[in-house]
């Protein structure tokens, strides 16, 4: 009990000792190989390719957070990502009984406690009995959230 009420009082990132680790991704050294159509190397954290929505993409990670994804080989910009690709994307993550794509709208802010970003996201709603929702990031075409009515 005593332990309890002492440990309210304490700093729960040092008790975690967070103050004292880093968990900041490591800059990309300046001499690895990347793909000749990226303009700027500054901040680059990784380069990926996986696949978003059925195609294959390169995503571009850097130091402030930011994602990006690109065509492979052009280097063209192909987020943030346009209603059709989220929707495709929702298409494929869905496993339950067969159903539609309802509605498909751009979140820019929290959707009440139920989801608090990254932003822009993309909000699909299946057209299930249970009013299922999922968030897709914009940027790097990740389903970040489920939600229902259940």
């Amino acid at each position: 009990m005593i332990t309890g009420a002492l440990m309210s009082f304490l700093n729960i990132e040092e008790v975690r000792s967070e103050h004292v680790v880093s968990r900041a991704p490591e800059v990309l050294p300046a001499d690895a190989v990347l793909p000749q159509w990226l303009e700027s190397r500054e901040g680059v954290v990784s380069v990926a390719t996986r696949a978003v929505g059925g195609r294959a993409v390169t995503e571009v990670r850097r130091d402030d957070g930011s994602v990006t994804l690109r065509d492979p080989d052009s280097g063209m910009l192909l987020s943030p990502l346009p209603a059709a690709s989220a929707r495709a994307i929702a298409r494929r993550a869905w496993t339950g009984p067969p159903t539609t794509v309802a509605t498909t709208r751009l979140i820019e802010d929290a959707v009440g406690t139920e989801f608090r970003g990254p932003f822009p996201a993309w909000q699909i709603t299946y057209g299930d009995e249970d009013n299922t929702r999922v968030y897709i990031d914009a940027s790097s075409g990740s389903v970040l959230a489920a939600r229902s009515d259940t």
